[in-house]
């Protein structure tokens, strides 16, 4: 499961967009919530080199790291986030 949440540019308030099955329906839900459906994505993946901080952001496994991904655009920033229930 995947749980996607954002904020947008000018408020900078986090909202939550929900838990998705896989990346592509979260990805789907990002693209309505920005206007553009038929649109594409190209999600980033945060890592943190500094082994002092890089535990307490993403870790250091390849894991953890890959389960952070970013979105942003000129509407907000969208967190998809890998959860395990």
């Amino acid at each position: 499961m995947w749980k996607l949440r954002g904020r947008d540019n000018k408020i900078k308030r986090w909202s939550e967009y929900g838990e998705f099955q896989n990346i592509a329906d979260a990805a789907e839900r990002i693209l309505e919530l920005e206007g553009d459906p038929n649109g594409a994505l190209f999600l980033r993946v945060y890592v943190d080199t500094n082994p002092i901080t890089a535990v307490g952001v993403t870790g250091t496994a390849d894991a953890e790291i890959l389960s952070r991904l970013e979105y942003q655009s000129d509407k907000g920033f969208y967190l998809l986030e890998r959860i395990v229930h």
